[in-house]
């Protein structure tokens, strides 16, 4: 990972560090998907930096497993947004990809919390966690349905480009 701000916002959240350390757990045997791994905790680094400029009610939160209640839902949904260049006059995502991504791993992380909070007993988090979780299906109709349509219609628009004849013709008489 880049030696940059993000890859410290990365290294010093728990809960990223932890989805990384699950990730590799799983797919770290494959050196190709060590990129992949850094990339989405770099995303998920990301996506607290923008968490921790839009959040203007003082809530203190400095780790992204703060934000996984269910007062921190809006927050997510407008820290994606903005990560994924939403344009709120056409409902457009500028990198729909973005805000796919990241609404999987938070899924993931919301998981790693809740069982943390499983393990350490804590009832408090437990509830809190659950409750984010019962909401993340609203995150369908708030962010990734969009995306999934912004993906489907930039492959939809896109020009195919197609071979000329005298190409055609070289590759129909190739020996």
């Amino acid at each position: 990972m880049r030696d940059d701000k993000i890859k410290r916002v990365c290294v010093s959240d728990l809960t990223i560090v932890d989805f990384g350390a699950r990730m590799f757990q799983k797919n770290g045997h494959v050196q190709k998907s060590w990129n992949d791994i850094s990339c989405k905790m770099r995303d998920l680094g990301r996506l607290l930096l923008e968490l921790r400029k839009l959040d203007r009610s003082g809530s203190g939160a400095t780790q992204l497993g703060q934000y996984l209640r269910p007062q921190g839902y809006d927050l997510l949904v407008k820290g994606v947004r903005a990560m994924s260049q939403w344009n709120e006059s056409s409902n457009v995502h500028g990198i729909p990809s973005v805000a796919i991504r990241i609404g999987i791993a938070l899924n993931k992380c919301a998981q790693i919390v809740l069982m943390q909070a499983i393990k350490d007993c804590d009832k408090g988090r437990e509830e809190e966690v659950r409750s984010f979780k019962a909401l993340m299906p609203e995150w369908t109709h708030d962010v990734s349905s969009h995306a999934h349509r912004n993906l489907y219609n930039k492959q939809f628009n896109k020009e195919s480009a197609l071979p000329l004849a005298d190409d055609l013709q070289a590759f129909h008489n190739f020996p």
